[in-house]
């Protein structure tokens, strides 16, 4: 158990390491910290808070906001601050489940800890339960319901608390209930088909549970309808839901000689063991995931160069798991169920590119199960290189020297015993044989340091993959990013919006405060000033909002580019990138900048540029009431600001003209 601690730590700091050294992480910690605020101060068990983005209904899953809101009545810690560390504990508690569903399942406690060191350090897994989101609620009961359902095959009760942990992943998160659904089908289509039956109480736990999902969504959960229909091809979501309650009943419930015949045809699927099929099977397991890397990189928004090599340790872990599959054939054949299911999807929502059932999605999930698959092959293969025994040949000496015959002693008749003596040194030296075995084969100690690699590598590799497959490139706030936002709630006119990025502007719009960050682009990318002020003044395409008063960027903003133009639509449109020109026209008129905060070390900044509407009611044909400029040292010190955020962008900007 010692060993399991270790672990369960070390996936803690992992995933604690960017709340401790920013302000927030998370693209939508604003969309959280706003709900979270509201449930405090309701101080009801139950409150309809709309979410002020996006259409998934992040008020409609409370879970999340009771644990915080319980904590923060008992302890009094301030609830961003819970909102920060509370979650990434929940996220690292996915480990401590692993361990105990991957010993449920191969009764081997070295399997169940290997699979738990692998996903301590899974970059997508670790990297997914280290935000502050529903999301890591969804993990960490949807692993619960997963460990009490296998424990409920040797204990009949545990179907109880199976049941309430259902509930609590239903109202926790909905890409998550979906995703252990499949898992769970998966599982008890395994027990249906190697038994030839199905017991009555997991068929109506399966249907108990899928009603309430389905009633939940479509009671709570806005455009749910709509997140039926589009992940399934446009069918009607009631006959989405029909289709799915008749298959489902007719597979549990069909005769016994149909599931042997399913039985018989899935054996034929077995793959072979031999010294050829291994290494070939391991090796495809990492060359054909390269290959989709490389095919579908056009949607990793930020790979490029070296960042490839931030695959690697999860492209080896994957080659492990493929070991660790074959055994699964022989010994642990449940894991076939649990993973077969959950994986079709996943390849059909890749095929379809579904905006709905994002591929990129299933990953995390996929990975929690891989885990098992790693220590599956691990220990299996450690214990298929034991060293065997050798014949260790030693001489041994007789303690007991050679005696030497003297003859009948004098006076005695002849036929009595011979007299003996033992000459001093003397001895007898023999050969004696034993078998021993070496402690670790090579072999063995090869794989443990093979696996050592890919755990280090992985651990290293959390956040800069992150960084490539995230198309924001990072989900951190920093301190300047909420220094400047809290300089412009002393300063901004309601009647006015503020413009930013999806990550600042969801915190913004916490503070009741409007962004039209999901409508802005020739703002960011453009030096046409006719586009440019028409944006400004709130006139979008297909969408109208308050003028624009201040303008926030940061060094994220700079570096990757400013995200959430159409995020809403989809997620995974890439970031605006700037340019110097389109970065620079923000020192020059109609903008002034009046705020500039930065980090000791200079990589951490946040600038502050109001909207001069004076200005532009002079110059072109667009009447909206001016707010006063803020006259501060920012906008004289322009050349002091470009120095700290890119020396290189003064020269340009000496020669900068906003009207070429």
């Amino acid at each position: 158990m010692s060993a399991l601690v270790i672990i369960a730590f070390a996936a803690l700091i992992i995933r604690l390491i960017p709340s401790m050294t920013s302000y927030g992480w998370g693209n939508d910690f604003g969309i959280y910290y706003y709900i979270t605020q509201d449930y405090i101060k309701s101080r009801l068990l139950v409150i309809d808070v709309p979410s002020q983005w996006g259409t998934s209904g992040y008020g409609s899953f409370p879970v999340m906001y009771w644990i915080i809101s319980l904590i923060y009545f008992i302890t009094g810690i301030k609830w961003s601050i819970l909102l920060k560390f509370v979650p990434q504990f929940f996220g690292a508690m996915t480990v401590v489940f692993i361990f105990f569903i991957a010993k449920e399942i191969t009764s081997d406690e070295r399997v169940a800890l290997v699979s738990a060191a692998f996903l301590a350090v899974n970059p997508v897994q670790a990297y997914q339960t280290s935000i502050s989101s529903i999301l890591v609620f969804g993990h960490f009961f949807g692993l619960l319901t997963i460990l009490s359902l296998l424990i409920s095959l040797r204990k009949r009760y545990f179907i109880i608390p199976t049941a309430v942990f259902s509930v609590l992943l239903v109202m926790s998160h909905q890409l998550s209930t979906f995703m252990y659904l499949l898992e769970m089908i998966g599982i008890l289509a395994y027990l249906k088909i190697s038994k030839g039956y199905l017991e009555e109480r997991y068929k109506y736990f399966l249907y108990g549970f899928s009603g309430f999902m389905f009633a939940y969504w479509l009671i709570n959960v806005p455009d749910t309808t709509g997140f039926i229909s589009s992940g399934s091809g446009g069918l009607p979501w009631y006959a989405v839901i029909a289709v799915y309650f008749a298959v489902i009943y007719a597979f549990f419930n069909m005769p016994e000689r149909y599931a042997e015949a399913i039985r018989n045809f899935i054996y034929k699927l077995k793959p072979m063991e031999n010294k050829a099929t291994v290494p070939l099977m391991v090796s495809l397991s990492f060359l054909v995931p390269s290959i989709a890397v490389f095919i579908y990189q056009k949607y990793i928004v930020n790979l490029s160069g070296y960042s490839f090599f931030v695959f690697i340790p999860i492209l080896l872990s994957v080659s492990i798991a493929s070991y660790g599959y074959i055994i699964a054939w022989k010994k642990y054949r449940i894991m076939l169920g649990m993973l077969s299911i959950l994986l079709l999807v996943a390849i059909y929502a890749a095929i379809t590119m579904s905006h709905v059932l994002l591929p990129g999605r299933f990953f995390e999930y996929i990975f929690e199960i891989v885990s098992i698959y790693d220590g599956v092959g691990i220990v299996s293969y450690l214990e298929s290189k034991k060293p065997k025994e050798i014949k260790i040949e030693y001489k041994i000496k007789s303690t007991r020297p050679s005696p030497v015959v003297v003859g009948p002693s004098f006076g005695i008749n002849a036929a009595a015993p011979s007299v003996y003596y033992y000459p001093i040194g003397t001895g007898v030296e023999g050969t004696k044989f034993c078998y021993r075995k070496k402690k670790y084969s090579a072999s063995q100690i090869l794989i443990s340091a093979v696996m050592i690699v890919i755990i280090a590598g992985s651990a290293g590799s959390v956040y800069p993959f992150g960084h490539v497959v995230v198309p924001s490139g990072t989900q951190a706030i920093s301190y300047q990013d909420y220094y400047a936002i809290e300089w412009i709630d002393l300063h901004v006119n309601k009647n006015y919006s503020v413009l930013s990025d999806h990550r600042l502007g969801l915190l913004i719009e916490a503070d009741n405060i409007s962004d039209p960050f999901e409508y802005a682009s020739y703002i960011w990318n453009s030096t046409n000033y006719s586009l440019i002020v028409q944006q400004l003044s709130g006139h979008f395409t297909n969408r109208t909002s308050k003028p624009v008063e201040f303008i926030i960027i940061d060094n994220y903003m700079y570096t990757d580019g400013v995200w959430g133009y159409k995020g809403a639509i989809n997620p995974d449109t890439p970031p605006i990138k700037f340019t110097n020109d389109t970065f620079l026209k923000f020192m020059y008129e109609p903008f002034v900048p009046v705020y500039f905060n930065y980090s000791s070390d200079k990589s951490q900044w946040a600038l502050v540029i109001q909207v001069n509407w004076t200005y532009i009611d002079d110059h072109y044909p667009i009447n909206v009431s001016a707010p006063p400029i803020i006259h501060t040292s920012v906008s004289s010190n322009v050349i002091s600001v470009l120095d700290t955020i890119n020396p290189q962008l003064i020269s340009t900007y000496d020669r900068y003209d906003q009207n070429s």
